[in-house]
């Protein structure tokens, strides 16, 4: 029976790929049928899915066509609950970054417990801590509901390198 699984590619750089499968049956290492082509983004570590049949020699064939930006380069913009304070009514907090590129302008959005926008402020530019020094920006909203949550960039409009720390409960 065949066998899923997946490939990471450790030293390809970030861009887009074309991707050819199929089996060698002279073994000259050419795919001799396609049997799976198409086309993918791939950055380092990227998983991509194969399934391999029993006794099957197969060439994978990936052709960069077209490079992207490194992502290393991308902001990370990260928000965490012990940095949410409750001051006379109002909550405060502290957006970081953690990524190796500056963020532009970005959106913090106050939610209920429902993820409804109760407000939302506008921040940024935020540099990147290439210095290894912490790169932040305070934020405030009043008459902060007890049941709430916090977003940063609720939207997805900047490219970030991680994108699950973007959002924390209020403690």
């Amino acid at each position: 029976t065949a066998s899923d699984g997946a490939i990471r590619l450790r030293t390809l750089d970030r861009g887009r790929y074309r991707l050819t499968l199929g089996p060698d049956v002279n073994g000259d290492d050419a795919v001799d049928t396609v049997q799976r082509e198409e086309a993918l983004e791939i950055a380092r570590m990227t998983p991509v899915p194969l399934t391999l049949p029993p006794k099957t020699s197969l060439v994978l064939e990936l052709t960069q066509v077209e490079a992207l930006p490194d992502i290393r380069t991308r902001p990370d913009l990260a928000v965490c609950s012990r940095e949410l304070r409750r001051e006379e009514g109002a909550l405060s907090g502290t957006v970081h970054n953690l990524g190796g590129g500056e963020a532009p302008a970005f959106t913090v959005a106050l939610l209920d417990a429902e993820g409804k926008t109760l407000a939302t402020q506008k921040l940024g530019p935020l540099a990147a801590p290439l210095d290894l020094e912490p790169k932040r920006l305070a934020f405030r909203f009043e008459g902060a509901p007890v049941n709430c949550r916090v977003a940063v960039d609720p939207a997805n409009e900047v490219p970030e390198l991680y994108e699950e720390n973007n959002a924390a409960s209020v403690p």
